[in-house]
């Protein structure tokens, strides 16, 4: 009997520590650890010239003016965002002009039900260089953002074009984050609608509806989206929170992004309907503006514990200001063989946190350079680490031993 209780005081034991290692989070290879806890990887370009091309993102939205959803208070939305007819990179030299192409067809998109008296097509022109935003203004809840350069909306049989003025650079584009259970969410609807509506000012606003369309959810949470009724404002730019009826809130923050400097582009829309194919849209894009005498990176700076023990994970900080305040991309070589893709893109000169782990005791030099958005590279930044230490043997790992399921799990303490 006392056999048994000691056995069963054993697996008690183990079984609180081992739920206690995977609550801390047991990682089993590098990862990318910052404010975001995401970053992406992007291929690089090569450039064949002095000056440098524009790259952004094209998105091409499909939208109903009159939604199929209804709001808290029984009315329909104004302009929800059904399905994106495309989402494109894009790269333009100076003066060259794109001629983008592409069908929607709603019965594959599975609104067949869509109405061509009832349907908008808005066109974006996402720049490549992120910002670090807060979707809760000032300081919480951060995300990159990527600002709008350009935007244009037509109906089916309409054209239009991004639209420049003496108060505005372009035209503003605007994503109500909302679901139809938000009693708060009808006010923000109505008051950008109305603004909307007005004519007063260039922008065009969708609706996320995100209780109704995954792809709408997704593109929040990819904001950060901290409540309904929330709109962002070129892509982050600006992001304001609450149900204000009041259109002067509004206002203010469309004057705010007209008045922002943006890259000279021309961007026009056309759309036909088929009652064949659906939806023929083709966007023409042109970039206006020469891009010359851009600066590489800084050398980046490394920061983190220089001593540490084999198998041990630890963080290193990366930092570098690019004197063009483009965003930059880092290339981490860890002295043990192992090397990174581009990792990126980061604001430049905000910190950047990645952990490695190094298996064999011996001294290792950790390398890092930055390179921007245009492909101009950084010198190397070299920190000096020395994995000296045998990894602790925890008091209670003979009890582990004891057991043959723990010594399968090689989990070390």
């Amino acid at each position: 009997m006392k056999k048994t209780k000691q056995k069963l005081t054993i697996i008690f034991l183990s079984l609180f520590l081992l739920s206690s290692v995977f609550s801390m989070g047991v990682v089993g290879s590098s990862s990318i650890v910052n404010y975001r806890d995401q970053v992406e990887t992007s291929n690089t370009f090569s450039l064949l010239k002095d000056d440098f091309p524009y790259k952004g993102l094209l998105k091409i939205y499909i939208v109903e003016p009159e939604s199929r959803w209804n709001m808290n208070n029984g009315n329909p939305y104004h302009y929800a965002f059904l399905d994106y007819a495309l989402e494109e990179s894009i790269m333009l030299d100076y003066e060259e002009e794109r001629i983008v192409e592409t069908i929607w067809n709603p019965q594959d998109a599975g609104f067949s039900d869509v109405k061509k008296d009832n349907l908008m097509v808005i066109a974006t022109m996402f720049n490549q260089n992120n910002y670090k935003e807060y979707a809760y203004p000032p300081f919480k809840n951060p995300f990159y953002a990527h600002y709008v350069d350009a935007a244009a909306g037509a109906k089916p049989g309409e054209t239009d074009q991004n639209v420049v003025t003496d108060t505005f650079t372009h035209t503003v584009f605007v994503e109500e984050g909302t679901a139809t259970w938000c009693p708060y969410c009808p006010a923000m609807a109505q008051a950008l609608n109305s603004v909307y509506s007005s004519g007063d000012y260039p922008f065009y606003f969708i609706a996320h509806v995100a209780d109704k369309n995954p792809l709408s959810n997704q593109r929040l949470e990819s904001l950060n989206l901290l409540g309904y009724p929330s709109s962002f404002f070129d892509g982050g730019d600006k992001v304001l929170v609450g149900g204000y009826e009041q259109e002067s809130y509004y206002i203010t923050k469309l004057e705010q992004c007209g008045r922002r400097d943006v890259h000279s582009l021309d961007l026009s829309i056309d759309v036909s309907w088929s009652d064949e194919n659906g939806v023929d849209i083709t966007v023409s894009i042109k970039n206006n503006e020469q891009i010359q005498n851009n600066e590489a990176p800084l050398t980046p700076v490394i920061t983190g514990n220089t001593t540490g023990a084999p198998g041990s994970f630890i963080d290193y900080t990366f930092k570098s200001q690019d004197p063009d305040s483009n965003s930059v991309y880092y290339l981490i070589e860890w002295g043990d063989g192992e090397t990174t893709d581009w990792l990126g893109p980061i604001p430049s000169n905000i910190d950047f946190v990645k952990n490695h782990s190094w298996t064999e005791k011996g001294d290792y030099s950790i390398r890092v350079k930055a390179k921007d958005i245009y492909d101009q590279e950084s010198e190397w930044a070299t920190l000096e680490v020395s994995m000296p230490k045998s990894r602790l043997i925890h008091p209670l790992q003979h009890l582990f031993d004891q057991i043959p399921f723990f010594q399968k799990l090689r989990i070390f303490f």
